[in-house]
């Protein structure tokens, strides 16, 4: 008889914590809009574990120095990268313009833990400005550069944690609330099952306006080798028709040697290599891509730019491009 009511107490406790408890465990993609017609995933876990892409981008351009900075900033603070990216990123477009996006990210640092991060950085970090407030009934975090590091007008960005394991990176526009909104969990965007997993970045998309040249795209970048810098693009362009994706072929097999020779004028070989190491195949409607991108030729590429003859017509800086090495 003890054990009839024990059992009842469980399960009358069980069925409370599921029904008010915050579940975790939520995955990125099940709050990516319906709606959405382009969606990316990044499994930025992987990455910030590469040592050689860490080392490129803190010598990249400004963008990517931002990503790495970000990083830098969370050592301080002793929260590991793998901690704030516990696993997929992914990104999808809410609307037609610029602004209209949002980044998924899977975490395992707690929303506590991330709101002293955010507060440390208000006082440190005079690059920024940093603002809480709430929309929707949701505590945003606002990110926003300062005047006088940006020239610039930025458009502030807000991070808001959907779940404990979930956040949301969006811009912080007037439609703020709309697209918020929409980041509901179980979506079920259809773009999602056709996401190849498997490889360290793959993009689907559709075209938004019926008079766009390109119907869809589906595309995958991966690495390989034992030091993982063997590179390598797949990808397959439809067209609105058989003609146009044989035009779109010939020009891409006519502007990839061109655009070589302009890069690589100084080494014909070289030049060939990278010719070589993309194919472009039309069928039917559709361009597939394929670039291989080894490791040895992209030591090749950096002792080639690191000569500064080599690039100044074009205003490349040597340094940004022998950070390949």
């Amino acid at each position: 008889m003890r054990g009839i009511v024990l059992l009842k107490k469980i399960l009358l406790l069980s069925v409370f914590l599921l029904t008010t408890a915050v579940i975790p465990g939520a995955e990125p993609e099940n709050f990516i809009p319906e709606a959405s017609q382009q969606v990316m995933r990044l499994n930025v876990n992987r990455v910030v574990q590469l040592p050689w892409i860490m080392n490129m981008l803190q010598k990249a351009d400004e963008k990517c120095r931002e990503f790495s900075l970000l990083l830098d900033e969370l050592k301080k603070n002793n929260i590991q990268a793998t901690t704030f990216f516990a696993g997929d990123l992914w990104l999808a477009k809410t609307g037609n313009d610029d602004k209209s996006f949002v980044m998924l990210i899977k975490t395992a640092l707690p929303e506590a833990k991330f709101a002293e991060f955010f507060n440390a950085q208000k006082v440190h970090n005079k690059n920024v400005e940093l603002n809480v407030s709430t929309l929707n009934g949701k505590r945003i975090y606002l990110v926003k550069y300062a005047p006088a590091y940006k020239a610039t007008d930025q458009t502030p960005v807000m991070a808001t944690y959907l779940t404990s394991d979930v956040i949301a990176l969006l811009p912080f526009t007037a439609d703020s609330s709309i697209h918020l909104s929409g980041l509901q969990p179980g979506n079920g965007n259809r773009l999602v099952k056709n996401i190849d997993r498997k490889k360290l970045c793959a993009a689907v998309g559709h075209a938004i306006k019926k008079k766009d040249k390109i119907r869809s795209l589906n595309a995958q970048i991966d690495l390989s080798g034992t030091e993982q810098r063997d590179l390598t693009l797949n990808a397959v362009i439809s067209f609105k028709n058989a003609k146009t994706a044989m035009r779109k072929a010939m020009e891409m097999q006519f502007i990839a040697p061109s655009f070589a020779g302009l890069l690589f004028g100084n080494d014909q070989k070289l030049m060939e290599e990278i010719t070589g190491a993309l194919q472009v195949v039309p069928y039917q409607e559709k361009v597939m891509l394929n670039f291989t991108l080894t490791k040895a030729l992209q030591d090749k590429l950096a002792t080639y730019f690191a000569n500064p003859e080599n690039v100044p017509a074009l205003n490349i800086n040597p340094a940004d491009l022998s950070n390949m090495q």
